[in-house]
């Protein structure tokens, strides 16, 4: 869409691969959310980091996503002529 998105359709989060890798990261951080993070530490960001990065390798198929979830997923929107994708 170049510069101007406003014809992009808003539910192509869908479909887009760093959508859900953005999401697992979400999540994973989520659960290792330090109370205080004002006071983390760019160190101990890293390490948060780090952890949901291994968390999210151990439990998602990182590499499916990369190489075909992308091409699932658009022929899921193409036969159902643009029907979200979540069920």
């Amino acid at each position: 869409m170049g510069e101007d998105a406003s014809q992009q359709p808003g539910n192509l989060s869908e479909v887009y691969p760093h959508e859900t890798a953005v999401a697992w990261l979400r999540a994973a951080l989520q659960s290792s959310k330090p109370t205080t993070p004002w006071r983390e530490t760019t160190a101990q960001y890293a390490t948060q980091l780090k952890g949901a990065c291994r968390q999210i390798n151990a439990d998602y198929d990182v590499a499916g996503l990369c190489r075909t979830e992308f091409l699932k997923r658009v022929r899921l929107l193409i036969d159902g002529e643009g029907e979200r994708l979540r069920q």
